[in-house]
């Protein structure tokens, strides 16, 4: 404590306002160019207010106290209320606004009371240490919480780990507070109210870096979304789905589970794109691909290979099963049609087994062998080409025709 005291109070209280100035200008630089992730206006709005709020309270003594510590105390409090909202935003989180608010405007109010009814500084210490306890606790709750399914884990046991140091703080000054009382000068060079100081630096830093890190893999993963998926027909793209291809040959063979692999071809695609137009084609492809992915579970993949067709990993099935997959999709496909001149839409699929034997390429030429016997054979059907097959003479499978 002897340490706290010595150090300068202005000092500490200016370098919060620098880093909180850097960080309001950074997060806000990241909302214009990024303003689908959440969260990141309402942080930096958070650290300006901070910013705004430790210049109110430099100036006491030399502006009315109902504006340094009313109006200070009061920027203070909604900084930090804002801090959580705009965590809560960026994951998600349930926010309790009665709780915060309700608490808020309670400290607010005893603020008032205590500077400008009855000049007591301890009660103030008390509601502000009280207050800032409760949103840095709920912030140090929502992170630990949501930590287990984060993808940047480590960073948020970090910020909810220190946050909820800070908050266990934050009580404990509010009680030594209540029992030793408070220096009436709030820069005297009280140990409390240098802890406080030292712990708002602390809060700043560890937050806004916290933060910035989590924006930044958000960014990252999304980019790798986007990387992988096709924006026509919102599957996977062919970079994607060779990727999911390549882990499920190495899960495959460690788990012994049976893989099949579908190629599936819109019949007639070029037509529909000479006939009707590019826009006609882009729809038929959406409407196929959303078709198709209503009909698979969580564990299967699904992505557009090439042009009009899709590739298709059925993990952990059988042949029967596979086959009422592709049954099933082509009935669906073909209640389909494409623009207003109600052109009817079909696929042909060709199957085939992975096997610890084969390799990408391997697989897909099984595949495709498949799928040109199912062409050959009239479209809208599917036909199966297993590994041990040296000819494709396993038997065609056409959806029932509903009359």
């Amino acid at each position: 404590m002897p340490l706290l005291a010595s150090f300068d109070s202005r000092t500490l209280m200016a370098c919060e306002i620098l880093l909180a100035l850097t960080f309001a200008i950074k997060f806000l630089s990241l909302g214009r160019l990024y303003p689908k992730v959440r969260g990141v206006r309402t942080v930096a709005v958070s650290f300006a207010l901070i910013v705004l709020a430790h210049v109110l309270i430099l100036l006491q003594g030399f502006v009315p106290s109902l504006v340094a510590i009313v109006a200070g105390s009061f920027l203070l409090l909604l900084a930090a209320n804002l801090m959580y909202d705009g965590l809560a935003e960026f994951l998600g989180a349930r926010r309790l606004l009665v709780l915060r608010w309700g608490t808020a405007a309670l400290c607010v109010g005893a603020i008032f009371y205590y500077s400008e009814v009855r000049n007591n500084m301890a009660p103030r210490v008390v509601a502000i240490a009280l207050d800032m306890a409760l949103v840095r606790g709920l912030i140090a709750f929502a992170a630990l919480l949501h930590a287990k399914r984060s993808p940047s884990r480590p960073t948020m046991i970090t910020l909810g780990s220190i946050m909820a140091i800070l908050a266990a703080s934050n009580f404990t000054h509010a009680i030594l507070t209540i029992f030793h009382g408070t220096s009436l000068r709030r820069f005297e060079g009280d140990p409390l109210q240098a802890l406080a100081i030292f712990q708002g630096l602390i809060y700043v830093s560890t937050i806004g870096i916290c933060f910035f890190i989590l924006i930044a893999h958000n960014l990252i993963t999304h980019s790798q979304v986007e990387s992988e998926h096709d924006p026509v027909s919102g599957a996977l793209n062919r970079r994607g789905i060779e990727n999911r291809l390549t882990r499920t040959f190495e899960t495959s063979a460690q788990l012994g589970k049976k893989v099949f692999v579908a190629l599936i071809d819109i019949d007639h695609f070029k037509a529909v794109n000479d006939t009707l137009g590019h826009a006609a084609g882009d729809m038929a492809l959406r409407s196929v691909a959303q078709a198709i992915s209503t009909q698979l579970r969580a564990t299967d993949y699904f992505g557009r290979y090439g042009g009009d067709e899709f590739l298709l990993l059925l993990n952990r099935i059988t042949c029967e099963e596979a086959v009422a997959v592709a049954n099933r999709l082509n009935q669906t496909v073909k209640s389909l049609y494409v623009s207003d001149r109600a052109v009817p839409l079909t696929i042909s699929i060709g199957l085939t087994e992975m096997t610890p034997a084969d390799d990408t390429i391997s697989l897909v030429q099984r595949a495709d062998q498949a799928l040109y016997q199912a062409k050959r054979e009239g479209r809208n059907c599917s036909k199966v080409v297993l590994p041990t097959s040296a000819t494709p003479t396993s038997k065609t499978h056409r959806p029932a025709t509903s009359h």
